[in-house]
């Protein structure tokens, strides 16, 4: 699944508050007008779809929380050389280009 089960419930949740307003709007003292009842039915199968589908496996954030530290060091790992002056790592340059970290991001320039 690509999505924590807590976000999967959440969608179930979501499916299932739909189909009561689409109950009610369909039954209910005051009926809704056809295309607004085949937009809602429309939704929720949209929704059934997406829950269908999950199928991948779930990457915790943990591979966000290395990206950041990888671009914080790619970014601020740079030496001044003898003239006071930033040089560019090349290690750092090529974990920028890897992520894409602009070098208007880079520290010191």
């Amino acid at each position: 699944m690509n999505h924590k089960i807590s976000e999967f419930c959440d969608k179930i949740d979501s499916i299932k508050k739909m189909s009561d307003r689409l109950r009610e709007m369909k039954y209910g003292p005051v009926k809704a007008e056809k295309i607004m009842i085949d937009n809602m039915i429309q939704t929720i199968q949209a929704d059934c779809l997406l829950v269908a589908n999950d199928k991948g496996e779930y990457v915790q954030k943990i591979i966000m929380v290395t990206i950041l530290v990888l671009s914080m060091t790619a970014c601020s790992s740079m030496k001044k050389n003898e003239e006071g002056k930033y040089e560019i790592n090349p290690i750092g340059t090529i974990i920028r280009t890897i992520i894409g970290v602009p070098d208007q991001l880079q520290l010191g320039k």
